[in-house]
């Protein structure tokens, strides 16, 4: 047995076997000598992974922001010993914009936990977490 015109492969030999059983072998293996072209193209639009505006600094926790494309919206607040008013940022073509004021993280400070009594606290105002002062007795 060989290819039809239009295929390439090598010669296969079959024996007839019997009037009731009919050939036996294998082959030939064809492989087509036409070659078929199809070209297509296919748009996918990718929405854009905002890498740029991250809120960063000290007592700035962004970490809501992480991995936000186009249109997505994420929330900006202060950590440990930082406080303020948490903020919502928009992914802009790639970059993180804040919608009203952008974050802003001040150390908290003590308001509480002095003894009362005739004590001088004036070193003690205003004082951030983590700083000392002095009480003293009114002289």
């Amino acid at each position: 047995a060989t290819c039809r015109s239009g295929y390439v492969g090598a010669p296969a030999t079959y024996a007839c076997l019997s009037e009731v059983q009919g050939y036996e072998g294998e082959g030939p293996y064809c492989t087509s000598t036409t070659t078929i072209t199809s070209t297509s193209t296919t748009t996918t639009t990718m929405p854009a992974l905002c890498t740029e505006g991250i809120p960063n600094g000290i007592g700035v926790n962004s970490t809501d922001c992480a991995d936000r494309f186009n249109r997505d919206t994420c929330t900006v607040g202060c950590m440990g010993a930082y406080e303020g008013d948490a903020r919502v940022y928009y992914c802009n073509e790639g970059v993180l914009e804040a919608q009203g004021a952008s974050i802003e993280c001040v150390k908290k400070t003590c308001k509480q936990g002095l003894p009362e009594g005739p004590y001088d606290n004036s070193s003690c105002i205003g004082k951030e977490v983590g700083q000392f002062c002095v009480l003293s007795c009114m002289v």
